[in-house]
């Protein structure tokens, strides 16, 4: 049991407690803010940062007559003089079936932006589309197990090719005693 004695609390240490709690309630509170402020000034304000994506998985994306490739593909837009918008060319998206959706995209400057684009509901060929955006899951699943077996193969390597470390040997203490011409020693 202790001896502490018991002290009295008063009102304005109660309050001063509380002014210090709610101080740090709102700088919790404000920091998703400023973290989010952060990502944001990362962008220039006057540029798109945009990535496409399909739904379903597995669309070739096209702006006008270039190819991107297969979506995702991320692309950066900048504004032009006297802009407050960002309107892209137009994009096609075409999936293995034939089917294909184009559209222009309109985009807000100085933020990351993301647009998906929708298979048409009524174009033929949906289980194609389907078996190729599964094709696709698992070709990523399969990817992501032999990369985890590349690094798991990595370390097992440099693990082997480093010394052992130094093992631990406590100090041997030693105590003679001399007595005459004979001398007695003991270590420990």
């Amino acid at each position: 049991m202790s001896n502490i004695p018991a002290r009295e609390i008063s009102s304005d240490d109660l309050m001063q407690s509380l002014a210090m709690k709610t101080r740090s309630i709102k700088s919790i509170a404000f920091l998703p803010l400023v973290l989010a402020m952060v990502g944001c000034a990362s962008i220039p304000p006057n540029q798109a940062h945009t990535t496409f994506y399909t739904q379903p998985p597995g669309a070739l994306l096209y702006e006008g007559d270039t190819a991107w490739g297969m979506a995702p593909q991320k692309r950066i837009y900048t504004l032009t003089t006297g802009q407050t918008l960002i309107v892209s060319r137009p994009i096609t998206a075409v999936w293995p079936s034939g089917a294909k959706v184009t559209t222009q995209v309109r985009m807000n400057p100085g933020v990351a932006q993301q647009y998906t684009f929708s298979r048409p509901l009524d174009a033929p060929g949906l289980d194609k589309d389907m078996a190729f955006a599964n094709q696709l899951q698992q070709t990523a699943i399969a990817q992501q197990r032999a990369d985890a077996a590349s690094s798991m193969a990595t370390a097992a390597i440099i693990k082997a090719t480093q010394p052992p470390p130094p093992v631990y040997r406590p100090p041997v203490t030693t105590n003679c005693n001399s007595f005459g011409n004979a001398t007695n020693c003991t270590s420990w």
